[in-house]
């Protein structure tokens, strides 16, 4: 079953009837009797408490959204600054050659997330993704290192 999510409308709707809430008591506290008195102290506790929790739960939501466009702008930024070469993406140069060290496929095409490959401990051959745990060949994501006068 989906989970409710209280809108913005809702939440404006509960802080206008806790301040209704609030003038009533301010307005007539000396006319109501006790019990009325503390069926309204009830409600108003009850409903600004419950839209503490849906303002906490909204800021939540608001930071998570925050992050996700950050990792995309970063992710953005190396759009056009990553090639792939084999079975591995290697960052370009200002010529457009690739350069550096290799970085996970897996990672980079699923959420946009640039990981450098690192040799695996108990196999010198193989080099693996120390986020996602993808292996690749060491032969096949070795370093290229610029040449001198920038040929490769």
């Amino acid at each position: 079953m989906a989970e409710h999510v209280t809108t913005i409308p809702e939440l404006l709707s509960n802080v206008e009837t806790a301040a209704k809430i609030a003038r009533i008591l301010h307005e007539k506290y000396l006319v109501l009797e006790a019990g009325d008195l503390n069926s309204k102290f009830s409600d108003l506790v009850s409903i600004l408490n419950s839209t503490k929790t849906d303002i906490s739960e909204f800021q939540n939501v608001i930071n998570g959204k925050n992050k996700q466009i950050s990792d995309l702008e970063f992710a953005l930024k190396f759009k056009d600054k990553l090639v792939c070469i084999g079975d591995a993406y290697y960052e370009i140069d200002g010529n457009g050659r690739p350069t550096g060290h290799a970085c996970c496929i897996k990672c980079w095409e699923n959420t946009y997330k640039k990981r450098t490959l690192v040799v695996k401990t108990d196999d010198a051959e193989v080099k693996i993704c120390p986020t996602c745990g993808q292996t690749y060949s060491r032969a096949e994501t070795q370093l290229i290192k610029k040449k001198k006068f920038g040929f490769l």
